[in-house]
């Protein structure tokens, strides 16, 4: 089980998750259970959770009580609210209140941060696999930890997950804090309704430190503002904050304050250090007030000139500290002397609570889009052209150079699922819909030639997209070959009209040699004989190279056509052994075939080119095994495939030459050896043709221990036909 995750495109997507839960957070509520219901259904929807707890602390005794829960059974509750005790300080939740951090287990069975094993059983027994634990506190005073559990393993913990989390742990303890006070108003039953007026008013405000606050500063401080002012009689706020880059509070937005005064607040933010009572506040992560500005010898004369200027005779600071971060400072000032109450210090400290959650979520995302820029700009620098898609088969992102290449805009490609309707819209889609659809595995290179008029010709690379081991995607990477193409099919001609050239002569070689070996000229002895035997051997050797250079270049000039007709692979590969079996005698080789007992499906295939492929493989297996030797070949149905796998115990392929197996030309130091004779076309041939056919070669192999090659070819036989429709091959549908 995994947490959803959500991609740097959707980077505000958790602080729009923050806004429409943290209106679950009534804060004149007097009923946790009516907020946790409401914030589990959100919860369970985005983290995948299985149950919640809200764990507080009795202040006398320090033991942990289950305040309230979602999903957790009667049992466990009044096992650990009861029966079994646990203390601030032990096991995970306790640790998470003595070090007022975050903790989790990924798996309880084997996590040792549960020390006790009688309670590991217990969560175990609630069928609970993960769980993650997170400390409420306001301000430096704990009030609990919350606890959300997963009955499936979470694999990894995402780092804007558990801040998202953090945050909402953090409301709900100053949701308990005002439900607390509450009950004092209750008790002392005095100014009930003008007290929860009060708080339903404060809700407004705060409900502004969302989204509002990230879109719009000045709107959601006007807000803010707006209510200290009638609520306090105060005159101006400003607002700082921290610039980790030059260690400097920075002021980022104010209100009631005069043009003047806000221009030397933004000149003089390096000084806000020292002598000012905002930055005595955000060094010592304290609030400082200052009913008398004019007299108070902690503030600097020049603060205190500009503050009689502008008519500010009482101010108080207040630094923005979430768990234990300080991300800035806010000044609250009065035209007048003031006396700071009780209430005002605690209300202005509950809204300073919220303001520091939204500041510190505007540099998270400030930061997620900073990346995404970086990521946007490197990617679409690349030469390559690059298409990632989601697990679902979403494209997520789409190049310039992709744009480039396919003629399609990025802009109406991202976010769709390329589809048999899509295909239609144009050629250029259609060409989207083949890539998309190619079958390769993990890192595997075909080949694609685009249609339409802007024809060119790409090595598409699948490359898979994980975070850590978990698969979150794939990519394709488009590289245009056109030029090297060209290039290599200048080669091609050259090469074929050469062995045009040469196949003549050397035919008419090969039949005169032929003559004179078998003695129709004259008899020969018997070293003649055996030099012309050796000659006819070599010149027979040359004419079957020249022929599959022959076939190599026809095959890359594209005048192979392909004739597609649903068949029966394993009649195929009966007859392949067939052709081969004076090689197995000569070689006296054990050649097993195994077959399935139920009837495999059809197919859609080229039965002389596929032919060719197979034969090359078995071929090659027969050829590098030593005599006396084994090689087993096997046809079976996978899920979504047909799988012919051919093994033998031969010589198997050096680890270094393993990259090049299907290399034009390129034969392996140990093969030269064992066979000097080849020409290291087969697997080039038998490859290309396995492309032709939207299907997969690959190998495992180690030297002196043989090889296993194994053909994969798609089950779908409609798929297959689409995919030879779009090679403009010729397509029988007949069975």
């Amino acid at each position: 089980m995994t947490m959803r995750k959500k991609t740097i495109k959707d980077s505000d997507y958790w602080l729009k998750t923050i806004n429409a839960i943290s209106t679950s957070f009534n804060l004149a509520s007097r009923d946790i259970d009516i907020i946790l219901r409401a914030l589990a259904k959100k919860l369970v929807k985005e983290l995948g959770a299985s149950a919640l707890a809200i764990w507080t602390v009795e202040e006398k005794t320090h033991f942990m009580r289950i305040e309230e829960s979602v999903n957790l059974s009667k049992e466990y509750i009044r096992y650990f609210n009861q029966t079994d005790r646990i203390k601030v300080g032990q096991s995970l939740v306790g640790k998470v209140m003595s070090g007022r951090k975050t903790l989790y287990a990924l798996d309880v069975k084997s996590e040792k941060v549960i020390t006790i094993a009688r309670w590991r059983d217990m969560i175990m027994n609630e069928g609970f696999k993960s769980t993650i634990s997170v400390p409420m506190f306001v301000g430096k005073k704990i009030v609990g930890a919350f606890s959300v559990y997963y009955k499936t393993k979470v694999d990894s913990i995402d780092t804007y997950q558990v801040q998202f989390i953090e945050i909402i742990a953090n409301q709900i303890a100053i949701t308990i804090e005002n439900i607390k006070a509450y009950g004092t108003i209750e008790q002392y039953g005095s100014n009930l309704l003008g007290q929860v007026e009060k708080l339903l008013y404060l809700q407004k405000v705060t409900e502004s430190f969302s989204l509002d606050f990230y879109k719009s500063m000045g709107k959601s401080l006007e807000s803010y503002a707006d209510y200290i002012i009638k609520r306090f009689n105060a005159s101006g706020i400003s607002v700082f904050r921290l610039e980790k880059d030059s260690n400097i509070l920075k002021l980022i937005a104010s209100y009631g304050l005069s043009k003047k005064h806000k221009t030397y607040l933004e000149k003089h933010s390096a000084s806000l250090e020292s002598g000012t009572l905002v930055g005595l506040a955000f060094k010592q992560k304290k609030i400082e007030t200052s009913s008398k500005v004019f007299v108070d010898e902690r503030i600097d004369k020049p603060w205190r000139t500009l503050l009689s200027i502008e008519g500010k005779s009482a101010m108080a600071a207040f630094p923005l500290v979430v768990q234990d971060e300080k991300i800035g400072a806010i000044i609250v000032y009065y035209k007048k002397p003031h006396i700071f109450s009780k209430e005002e210090i605690g209300t202005l400290s509950l809204l300073a609570q919220y303001m520091g959650i939204s500041l510190l979520n505007i540099r998270v995302f400030d930061s997620l889009r900073l990346e995404q820029q970086k990521m946007v700009s490197m990617i679409n620098s690349l030469h390559e052209g690059l298409i990632f898609y989601d697990l679902k088969g979403k494209i997520t992102a789409f190049n310039l150079r992709s744009e480039e290449l396919l003629w399609l805009n990025g802009k109406e490609i991202i976010g769709k699922y390329i589809s048999q309707k899509t295909r239609k819209e144009s050629v250029y889609w259609e060409n989207l819909y083949n890539i998309k659809n190619l079958v390769q595995r993990e890192f595997g290179i075909k080949e694609y030639t685009t249609k339409g008029p802007h024809k060119v010709i790409l090595e598409i690379t699948y490359v898979p997209v994980r975070d850590g081991y978990k698969k979150i995607g794939a990519m394709h990477v488009l590289r245009d070959i056109t030029r090297e193409k060209e290039i290599e099919l200048l080669k091609s001609k050259f090469i074929s009209t050469a062995s045009h050239q040469m196949r003549t002569p050397l035919s008419g070689m090969k039949w005169a040699i032929d003559i004179l070996r078998k003695g129709d000229a004259g008899d020969l002895n018997t070293e003649q004989k055996e030099l012309t035997d050796k000659l006819f051997l070599t010149t027979d050797n040359l004419i079957r190279l020249i022929n599959d250079m022959l076939d190599v270049t026809r095959i890359e000039e594209g005048k192979t056509g392909y004739n597609f007709v649903l068949g029966d692979l394993e009649k195929l590969v009966e007859k392949v052994i067939d052709d081969l079996n004076m090689n197995i005698r000569k070689k006296e080789i054990a050649l097993t075939f195994k077959k399935q007992k139920q009837p495999l499906p059809k197919i859609a295939f080229d039965s002389d080119k596929l032919d060719i492929a197979v034969k090359n493989v078995i071929d090659n297996a027969i050829k590098y095994t030593r005599p006396n030797g084994n090689v087993a070949i096997e046809l079976q149905a996978g899920k979504n495939s047909l799988l012919l796998t051919i093994k033998d115990d031969g010589i198997g392929i050096p680890k270094k030459d393993q990259k090049f197996i299907f290399v034009k030309f390129f034969r392996a130091e140990n093969a030269i050896k064992f066979q000097t004779e080849g020409s290291g076309l087969g697997l080039y041939i038998a490859k290309s043709i396995m492309d032709k056919h939207n299907s997969i070669i690959t190998f495992e192999s180690e030297e002196n221990k043989g090889a296993i090659f194994t053909l994969q070819f798609p089950i779908d036989p409609k798929k297959m036909l689409k995919f030879a429709k779009n090679t403009e091959d010729s397509v029988n549908e007949a069975t």
